[in-house]
């Protein structure tokens, strides 16, 4: 499986963009649990190219992981 790129966008509490950058993912799947991993309480897209892969919302309560791909990540 190859690597693709990909970006994602975050929106803090109020709305306010907080964080945008390029990375590299094994699939769409993976992209969201790192995504999931780093921004837990944000609303963020996940883009590659002009394709919208994932809106993610904030976490619901602390502790809880949005997506089994986001667990994995975080014990890896």
């Amino acid at each position: 499986m190859t690597q693709g790129s990909y970006r994602y966008y975050c929106l803090d509490r109020v709305g306010q963009l907080h964080s945008a950058e390029w990375f590299e993912a094994k699939s769409d799947d993976d992209a969201i649990a790192q995504v999931e991993a780093q921004h837990p309480d944000s609303l963020c897209e996940i883009w590659q190219g002009q394709r919208l892969v994932a809106k993610l919302s904030s976490r619901p309560s602390p502790g809880l992981v949005r997506s089994e791909a986001a667990r994995r990540a975080l014990q890896a």
